[in-house]
């Protein structure tokens, strides 16, 4: 009998979530609508309703227009974003930072871990978790959790257990793309930016790819439905040629890019050598991937305009259909990615 208990169980969970997806991206307004939409009976939408409500997910609001037929105009629910916040966290080589969010991609709070060489202490992801869980003012649904390559599996479940919710996971690169696809782009939630193009223009893709330029490349690929791929095989394919990252920290670069817009002609070779390496490998991913948009992070996007413009020239020089180049300055794009993640994986949606 435990296996049946365990289907019914499994079935109400999955009626719950499509019910609150619906309600989140704004699919159905009504009880008779969800019944409509999700194609639940109506009292198993009102008790699950009902459900919400209670514990403050879904609000009642004003009453909506009635049908053609008259009769009793329906009620309008409301998804209601601040009834549980999220925690993202993202690892990166400037160090880890943690974000508090509510459930629309709102953040309340910010917390920042300087990190010694490339590996990310589970003290430092517990740190920052609790400084973030301090600050709460809702209940704590879900933590996402941004790192660089593919490991991470014992941190998360360090965190599931210390801190009692759901900890989903992904690549620092894809949770960009992700981050800059959810938030950045005029999509909804906190509007945060950081994404800008050689133009200044930003546009919605359905395919990016980002590349983040630190010790080491990773690369991300982020769908506009939220569908993400991390894969070694591609980090690996797009490594520096010679597997060793240029050197210079952020102010270096950002000294670098200023002498280079100024016309700085050993600055320009710089950047130009810079670019030289990667062109073969951003050349691949045009062709394999075809993103509508490559966009660059990590430390060396510090170099900006001139290492984009630069990059145009030396992988798409004559090429009849090149990805728009951008670049990725703001590192809570991790972070935001990390809290689009959990809230997709909770939710079933990236954004209402």
């Amino acid at each position: 009998m435990k296996p049946a208990k365990a289907t019914v169980e499994g079935l109400r969970q999955h009626n719950r979530r499509i019910v609150l997806r619906s309600l989140f991206t704004g699919a159905a307004a009504t009880r008779a609508e969800l019944a409509v939409h999700t194609g639940l009976t109506k009292p198993t939408v009102s008790t699950l309703i009902s459900e919400l409500i209670d514990e403050g997910l879904v609000r009642e609001g004003e009453p909506g227009r009635s049908t053609r037929s008259g009769g009793k105009r329906p009620t309008l629910l409301e998804f209601s974003p601040d009834s549980r916040q999220v925690i993202g966290l993202s690892a990166t080589d400037a160090g880890l930072l943690g974000v508090l969010s509510n459930l629309g991609g709102v953040r309340s709070a910010l917390h920042r871990v300087s990190l010694q060489g490339g590996d990310v202490p589970t003290r430092a992801l517990l740190e920052a978790t609790a400084s973030l869980v301090a600050q709460l003012d809702a209940p704590l649904a879900c933590i996402g959790l941004g790192l660089p390559g593919s490991g991470g599996a014992e941190q998360a479940a360090r965190l599931k257990r210390e801190f009692g919710v759901n900890v989903y996971r992904g690549n620092q690169a894809e949770l960009t793309a992700l981050g800059q696809l959810a938030f950045a782009r005029g999509n909804g939630g906190s509007g945060s930016n950081g994404a800008s193009g050689g133009n200044g223009e930003t546009s919605v893709v359905d395919r990016l790819v980002t590349l983040l330029l630190d010790d080491r490349v990773e690369i991300g690929v982020c769908l506009a439905s939220g569908a993400l791929h991390y894969g070694s095989e591609l980090t690996d394919l797009v490594a520096w040629p010679d597997g060793q990252a240029p050197a210079g920290d952020e102010l270096t670069l950002l000294e670098l890019r200023h002498a280079a817009r100024n016309g700085d002609a050993d600055a320009l070779a710089k950047i130009d050598s810079v670019a030289q390496r990667l062109a073969a490998p951003l050349a691949w991913i045009a062709a394999t991937l075809k993103p509508d948009e490559v966009s660059l992070g990590g430390r060396l996007s510090a170099l900006g305009e001139p290492l984009l413009e630069a990059l145009a020239r030396r992988a798409f020089d004559g090429a009849p259909e090149v990805p728009r180049l951008s670049l990725t300055y703001s590192a809570q794009l991790g972070a935001m990615g990390a809290v689009a993640l959990a809230i997709q994986s909770e939710l079933g949606a990236l954004r209402p």
